[in-house]
């Protein structure tokens, strides 16, 4: 029925596997290039510097803002952002792909990011 049983075990992930869970499937793909291309790691590092962290959710106005300056920036909801969850890493300065969308900006007053 598609349990293991005793005698069968998973097998295990290879190296590549393990890395693309662990960098995102946008590195994973640079690092998976690199790899057969015999390059050097330097893309891969590269590509991990292409984001910025500090990016977080607001539960008043349900938005992402930039949490990396002094003050968290006006929110629509008024006063300034309540942050929850977890810190975001957002890639920027990378071409358009199916899964990367261009022209997103960035709101020197609520601190958000709009499209």
């Amino acid at each position: 029925m598609g349990f293991l049983t005793r005698g069968a075990a998973a097998p295990e992930p290879d190296r590549r596997a393990v890395l693309a869970r662990a960098l995102g499937v946008a590195t994973a793909g640079l690092v998976g290039a690199a790899v057969a291309t015999g390059a050097a790691a330097a893309p891969a590092a590269a590509a991990v510097r292409a984001n910025q962290t500090n990016w977080r959710f607001c539960t008043k106005c349900y938005g992402m803002f930039f949490r990396g300056y002094p003050t968290d920036g006006a929110c629509p909801a008024g006063a300034g952002h309540d942050a929850q969850g977890y810190d975001f890493n957002l890639p920027y300065n990378v071409p358009e792909t199916p899964t990367a969308q261009h022209n997103w900006r960035f709101c020197t007053k609520c601190y958000g990011m709009f499209f």
